[in-house]
């Protein structure tokens, strides 16, 4: 019989893909292990397209085009970081939310206005569907495209080069770089061919694509978990101070804006501790540093005032000072934003909606979206308008008078481009515009739709489900913590100190596998039989229970108070995590809902 440690590793291959050997393998890999920049399709072509730029010796210049989210920051700072190495005359058009994603005919005129002549531009995760280039090549301007977004095949562009892993046809072997990562790796490809001395500068701009990589909710798997993993142990080094000092003054600039950001993040949590009576905490150590931190600043100026201005003049402007002052006004922006989103969900009165209409910034959308997901499977979209005359909240008066109402839309069970294309061919006259990946999306309808829009969308989902349906895991990463007979799904394991202690070890060991995020996270799910006789201590809105050596807790009110009103035993469920607590770790059971065992 397999002891309780190799069944965990078992089902813990079942749910990530990777045999234990593979994961301590993944675990020691390397940025160096990562994979050949020249075996995305037209590598060549993006290489000796800019090199014609390299030697142009005109004072032109070259305009970096991204997103406005943090994928988009990121992705300016790498190439302005490595434009700067290349010694390219260039600029950094800042983009609005206002003007919509991606380069447009509006943001190349815009260009020109701004920055005068202009011989190319070189877009970072945007592009490959985007209007405006095909507008700047009548102009007579050059345009080399790095992206990741997904499409259909007869709406993408034409340009000098067009790099993406997702466009059809493409044969790099992974397809979830975010488009900073994309980015960075064309500049890798360059300077292997034509300067190898930039390449250890180069590699020290993995920090950024690490922090896009988790930012846009990319796969954390494969050369994403390395360069993560990376950007991490750099990040916890920048804590302390910024460590690049070398002639290259806007490369050095985007390490020092990093740095400011991380000082400031540590203040304001000290801040809020304080404000709270809550002892000192420092910032976390891995990818939460990145997911609730680094990620919702950098995303905050754009939620508040529709534009990531402040977040590219930390990084990118020439004063001291003025990017000190950016970074504060990006901690403040921080806080008003989750403000904005509470406000919202406390006046959400049913969760379980998962398409709905709020009055408030555009940005916010993307806050409130996830929540939704949180209380449904099925894919959740936020739509929003601006009417200043009411209150931030959902909106409740019939249909506002916008042509045209904006969203944001998540998803963990179907890709949203899917979804898209699907309402785009059976729905086209409700004039859906825009894009995204498979768990996050913005688009836009004709708001006179939106009342048809809401059985559209779930009407979709549930076509496409027969298309594409759900995976079902054979093997539960889940343990019953009760002696029963074992199954297929479930783990049946009789809750006893030696029990306790494998689990344990178990965790200890995995964790060190980190960094966890999108497609590979080991969340080990366990269930209890809780007595209405165990040991039970009630706090305000929480409820902990003592069985044997395991301490559950749970932060869920609701499922608090079945616990204690509970005459039966009842079955409950939760992550199993690793508890730290002045030196030492235990492992806890934090519940969140009643099981009902799948036999």
């Amino acid at each position: 019989m397999p002891t309780l440690k190799e069944r965990l590793y078992d089902r813990l291959e079942s749910e990530l893909g990777y045999t234990q050997e593979e994961l301590i393998a993944l675990s020691k890999a390397t940025l160096a292990d990562n994979l050949d920049p020249f075996l995305y399709t037209d590598a060549d072509v993006f290489v000796e397209e800019f090199h014609k730029l390299v030697l142009d010796d005109s004072e032109d210049l070259i305009i970096i085009d991204t997103d406005f989210d943090a994928d988009g920051i990121n992705s300016a700072n790498v190439l302005a970081a490595a434009f700067d190495l290349f010694g390219l005359p260039f600029a950094v058009y800042i983009p609005s939310m206002e003007d919509g994603y991606g380069l447009s005919p509006k943001a190349v005129d815009d260009m020109e206005k701004q920055f005068g002549k202009i011989k190319a531009i070189v877009t970072a995760d945007n592009g490959t569907f985007a209007s405006g280039v095909a507008y700047a090549r009548q102009k007579g301007i050059k345009v080399l495209v790095t992206d990741h977004h997904t499409g259909k095949k007869e709406n993408q562009v034409t340009a000098e080069a067009v790099i993406n892993p997702n466009r059809e046809g493409d044969t790099y072997p992974f397809k979830g770089n975010a488009g900073a990562h994309v980015a960075l790796k064309m500049m890798q490809a360059y300077a292997m061919r034509y300067t190898k001395d930039k390449l250890p500068l180069l590699d020290r701009l993995h920090v950024f694509a690490g922090i896009a990589d988790v930012s846009d909710v990319m796969p954390i798997r494969d050369e994403n978990h390395t360069t993560v993993k990376y950007a991490i142990e750099e990040l916890n080094k920048l804590k302390k101070g910024c460590y690049v000092n070398t002639p290259y003054p806007i490369y050095n600039r985007v390490f020092q804006g990093l740095h400011l950001l991380l000082v400031a993040l540590q203040q304001d949590l000290d801040r809020k501790n304080r404000a709270k009576k809550k002892r000192p905490e420092p910032l976390p150590s891995d990818e939460k540093l990145i997911s609730y931190h680094i990620s919702p600043a950098l995303n905050a100026p754009r939620r508040i005032h529709d534009s990531p201005y402040e977040a590219f003049v930390l990084f990118l402007a020439n004063d001291e000072k003025i990017r000190q002052e950016a970074c504060q006004k990006i901690i403040a922006m921080n806080t008003l934003k989750s403000q904005w989103r509470d406000t919202v969900l406390a006046d959400i009165d049913n969760m379980k909606n998962n398409v709905i209409l709020i009055n408030a910034k555009h940005g916010v959308a993307g806050l409130v979206a996830p929540r939704l997901l949180d209380h449904s499977e099925e894919p959740s979209v936020v739509f929003t308008t601006q009417d200043t005359s009411k209150p931030i909240g959902l909106y409740k008066d019939g249909l506002p008078d916008d042509e045209r109402i904006s969203a944001s839309a998540r998803s963990r069970t179907m890709g949203l481009d899917k979804m898209i294309e699907h309402i785009q061919t059976h729905y086209p006259t409700y004039g859906l515009e825009g894009g995204g990946h498979t768990g996050a999306a913005g688009f836009s309808i004709k708001t006179e739709h939106f009342p048809w829009f809401i059985e559209a969308w779930n009407k979709s989902y549930h076509e496409l489900l027969k298309d594409y349906p759900l995976a079902q895991k054979d093997k539960g990463f889940h343990i019953i913590l009760e002696k029963g007979n074992q199954d297929n799904y479930y783990l049946w394991e009789k809750l006893t100190q030696k029990t306790y202690d494998d689990i344990l070890s178990f965790l200890s060991e995995i964790e060190t596998f980190k960094p966890f995020g999108k497609d590979f996270n080991p969340v080990l799910k366990a269930s209890i039989l809780i007595q209405p006789t165990d040991q039970r201590l009630d706090f305000w809105k929480t409820v902990k229970i003592k069985k044997g050596p395991l301490n559950a807790i749970t932060f869920n009110e609701e499922l608090a108070t079945t616990i204690r009103q509970a005459k039966e035993p009842l079955l409950v469920t939760g992550d199993l995590v690793l508890n730290r607590w002045q030196g030492n770790t235990s492992l806890q059971l934090q519940m969140t809902h009643l099981e009902t065992p799948k036999l």
